[in-house]
């Protein structure tokens, strides 16, 4: 009975250690889209500069 219940704790915590990295990863993957959008906009500002110059 206690080995039940020792393997059912081991089986939550696997599932929220799981849990867990598909949450940071999804947070580091808006992170990541967010600085790329950031350069985008910044290099369309930069090429606006640009044609505006000449």
């Amino acid at each position: 009975e206690k080995l039940k219940k020792a393997e059912a704790e081991k089986l939550k915590l696997e599932e929220m250690k799981r849990e867990e990295a598909k949450l940071k990863k999804a947070e580091e993957d808006k992170e990541t889209e967010r600085q790329r959008r950031m350069a985008v906009k910044a290099k369309m500002k930069k090429e606006l500069q640009e044609v505006e110059e000449r």
